[in-house]
């Protein structure tokens, strides 16, 4: 959860940033607690109780005690604190030098603004980001992104760590999953079930049960909060997908193609022995059914696939909707094949049809009794 302030004298300004902030949290799947103050004064008062928000959002006119005045005087205590100043005048934008503001919204303020203000908040957050924990006989001090989840366990928890050269594990800590909560919520993570917190950034895969992770690890997620997870999840793949296509579009537009082909080469590893082992038509979903199906091949799972789409899609679902269903199908028989032992008997059949209701059907050998109710065929996975 991202805990912001915002101080400010003029109730519309407070109302339509605090809409602004909330329409950002939302599409971001990012819980957002928002507390407003009319005063420097009523700020501070309630701050040096607490220390307890993530971001500021400072008028810098205000009454007796202006926003750069109080900033100095938070500056005093914690250099870590995002702020941001509002203004209606721009000669007032460079008054936050020396307070360190990370950003300056000019009345009259815009969604999109806002959103790219939040959206620098967060990733200098996460570039930066620390937990500090207790261990048996030291205080340690553990990278964010380098944290999977925390399960809580007795008095205390255990937090699984993987870090991009594969080196990590289990430590115990003396931080309840509450204490957990509170200093990671602001830093991607979402309480998935009674006992545990995930990372989103780190989910592999969500099923109805649990949450299988990029380290291999699977955690349960409570039928209670599956949905706000799933929601999360999908929030985040977007934005991630987001701002993959614009570094792609920008090499594109400077002419940059073998930058261009590295970049996609980091992105996926794999993604030069990718065969095209089938063509359906519509080049989104070729590009993830033959990914799909060259992660089924190196695993041992024989494919046989027969699907055709049209280039575009009449439906109310998008490409990228598509290719997400059609990803996580995949994912999901590939896991159902997995569980058969003899390597030889993992089989998936794709079949696709294109009518006015467009129909995908995955068999895996595993599950060969179809479920129907309603006159619909059910998952079996």
């Amino acid at each position: 959860m991202i805990k912001i302030a915002i101080i400010e004298d003029e109730q519309a300004h407070t109302e339509l940033l605090s809409s602004y902030l909330r329409t950002w949290g939302t599409a971001q799947g990012q819980a957002v607690l928002i507390q407003t103050f009319l005063s420097a004064e009523s700020f501070l008062f309630v701050w040096e109780e607490t220390n307890d928000f993530d971001i500021l959002f400072v008028d810098i006119q205000m009454g007796k005690m202006n926003g750069v005045e109080m900033a100095e005087k938070v500056r005093e205590c914690d250099r870590e604190i995002a702020i941001v100043f509002t203004t209606g005048i721009a000669d007032y934008m460079g008054c936050g030098y020396e307070v360190e503001a990370l950003h300056y919204l000019l009345k009259p303020i815009s969604k999109e603004k806002v959103g790219q203000c939040m959206d620098k908040v967060m990733q200098r957050s996460c570039r930066e980001a620390f937990a500090l924990v207790h261990g048996r006989e030291q205080t340690v001090k553990i990278a964010v992104g380098h944290i999977s989840y925390v399960e809580a366990r007795g008095h205390g928890c255990v937090m699984e760590t993987c870090a991009r050269d594969g080196s990590g594990g289990q430590v115990e800590i003396a931080e309840s999953i509450s204490e957990m909560e509170r200093q990671l919520g602001s830093h991607g993570f979402i309480r998935c079930h009674r006992s545990y917190l995930c990372r989103i950034e780190s989910i592999c895969r969500i099923g109805k049960t649990e949450i299988t992770l990029d380290s291999g690890s699977v955690i349960p997620v409570s039928r209670r909060m599956y949905a706000e997870v799933n929601r999360a999840f999908i929030a985040h793949f977007r934005q991630d997908y987001h701002n993959h296509i614009q570094t792609m579009k920008a090499h594109l537009a400077m002419g940059k193609l073998e930058e261009l082909e590295t970049y996609l080469n980091e992105l996926d590893h794999d993604l030069t022995t990718v065969d095209t082992v089938i063509k359906t038509g519509n080049v989104m979903v070729d590009a993830i059914l033959n990914s799909k199906i060259s992660v089924a091949a190196s695993k041992g799972i024989a494919v046989e696939a027969k699907a055709v789409v049209p280039e575009k899609l009449d439906t109310s679902l998008s490409e990228v909707d598509v290719c997400l269903i059609v990803g996580n199908l995949m994912d999901n028989a590939i896991e159902a094949c997995m569980k058969i032992r003899q390597e030889g008997q993992r089989f998936i059949r794709v079949y696709h049809r294109y009518s006015e209701r467009t129909a995908l059907y995955l068999y895996d050998k595993r599950n060969r009794r179809e479920s129907e109710k309603g006159g619909r065929r059910l998952s079996v996975r």
